[in-house]
């Protein structure tokens, strides 16, 4: 009589192949939850009443450090928000004034003029922003306007 080797790669394909039948049966097994629901406008929205619970303040949050910190940013934000406010209106009229325009050349002249413009402005205050209210602004431009 002859013996049959059967080869490792398929012992192994069956060992797993069993294992994860096993895995996938113990997923399948169904609990349901029965819950009160409600129809509104057709639609059924299940209702589902969750435990009490309450939220506790870190220490984090109520230390000095983090005081005097969330004080120092929010003076800084509070300082660059209305020139985020202006440029997100600015940026919005000349990009509907550079749609308008067809040539190349035009668009040049009129970004140049509308730099010049917000230079005089704006330079004098801009200029008086310490590093990190400018950083502060340009985030805030950046969150305003959808463009970087």
């Amino acid at each position: 009589m002859l013996k049959a080797r059967i080869p490792y790669h398929i012992i192994m394909s069956v060992g797993v192949f069993c294992l994860l039948s096993g895995l996938l049966c113990a997923q399948t097994e169904d609990e349901t939850n029965v819950v009160e629901a409600r129809v509104v406008n057709g639609d059924t929205i299940p209702m589902v009443v969750l435990d009490e619970f309450s939220i506790q303040e870190s220490r984090y949050r109520r230390s000095k450090r983090y005081q005097r910190r969330y004080g120092r940013i929010k003076k800084k934000v509070m300082k660059a928000y209305p020139y985020a406010k202006v440029t997100e209106e600015l940026l919005d009229n000349y990009e509907e004034e550079l749609s308008s325009l067809d040539e190349r050349k035009d668009r040049k002249v009129y970004l140049d003029l509308a730099e010049k413009e917000l230079k005089e402005e704006f330079e004098g205050e801009i200029r008086n922003l310490t590093v990190s209210e400018g950083k502060i602004l340009i985030k805030l431009i950046d969150r305003q306007t959808d463009k970087t």
